[in-house]
């Protein structure tokens, strides 16, 4: 049987860190659900929108590859005043944070 050379050797080690970083980054134990929230809340701040834009709250999640999936319920612009017709507590929308903290927020503000 022959030796393989540093080379080889070399190709396989690398070849075997980018798999592993692959199935690190597939799994992403970082993105918890409380991770996934503060990278929310800090997109929603990031937009600077004059009348106001927030996440009200958080229904769920589910861990996904390479992220999370998570419902939130979200308002933008003026609340109607509680008991008026028409007044709804906000909109529901997926968000997916990724395994590098990127948020892509569902507004149509």
């Amino acid at each position: 049987m022959e030796r393989l050379g540093w080379k080889h050797a070399a190709g396989l080690a690398a070849l075997m860190l980018g798999l592993s970083g692959l199935i690190a980054a597939s799994l992403c134990p970082w993105v918890t659900e409380a991770f996934a929230e503060s990278r929310i809340i800090a997109s929603f701040q990031a937009m600077n929108i004059t009348d106001g834009c927030g996440m009200t709250r958080l229904v769920g999640s589910k861990k996904k590859p390479f992220g999370r999936e998570v419902e939130i319920v979200y308002s933008c612009g003026l609340m109607p005043s509680p008991g008026t017709t028409g007044a709804e507590e906000g909109r529901r929308g997926a968000v997916f944070v990724t395994f590098l903290g990127t948020v892509k927020l569902p507004l149509t503000v």
